[in-house]
């Protein structure tokens, strides 16, 4: 789904977890160049491509280098970022509040944790996207109303997308602007601890 939301040819910050995924439904063609923040920066899915490319690994996930790719260190894939190169980034969470405010480095069971670029990444990409599942293994909602975790980036999400649809934080709710197929909007009110309003 978060495929979907991209525009071609731009760049696209994608981290670990759930955004390291989106690579992988992504063809060559639409001319997206994905950047991992420890520098990897042009890298596709193994699942497109001629299978002679160099691959890697990383997010827990097997990747194909595409021509005009590089890998650098931290500072120079820093520089992109800091330049406003970034045209989107994909974040992971823990939890979003209905602000748009992400708790992505500390969670209910691990305590205390390390943002890690995520600041900087929000701050300085256009547009700032939230790919998460709606609930935790427990079933406990990951969009809530106010989280009583730590806040990471100081910037707000502009959407949230899970495996139920696309939300998009207003505030004191979240607006449902499309839902997956299949899924009925009790499903999504039942998985979320704020309101949610229907476009």
């Amino acid at each position: 789904m978060v495929a979907s939301r991209l525009e071609d040819n731009t760049v696209v910050n994608v981290g670990i977890g759930v955004p390291g995924l989106v690579p992988h439904h992504v063809p060559d063609e639409r001319g997206i160049t994905f950047h991992a923040e420890h520098g990897v920066v042009g890298f596709g899915s193994d699942r497109f491509g001629p299978s002679d490319s160099p691959v890697l690994s990383f997010f827990g996930s097997t990747y194909r280098m595409r021509p005009g790719g590089f890998m650098g260190d931290h500072s120079r894939s820093f520089a992109l970022v800091r330049n406003g190169l970034l045209d989107v980034t994909v974040l992971g969470a823990f939890e979003v509040e209905a602000t748009g405010f992400m708790a992505n480095f500390q969670s209910a069971e691990m305590g205390s944790g390390c943002p890690g670029g995520s600041p900087e990444l929000a701050a300085s990409a256009r547009r700032v996207l939230v790919a998460i599942e709606h609930t935790t293994n427990d079933g406990r909602p990951r969009l809530v109303h106010r989280t009583g975790l730590a806040i990471g980036p100081t910037r707000a999400a502009d959407l949230v997308i899970t495996e139920l649809g696309w939300f998009r934080p207003d505030g004191e709710c979240f607006v449902a602007e499309a839902l997956a197929p299949g899924v009925a909007a009790e499903d999504v009110v039942a998985a979320t601890d704020a309101e949610v309003r229907f476009s």
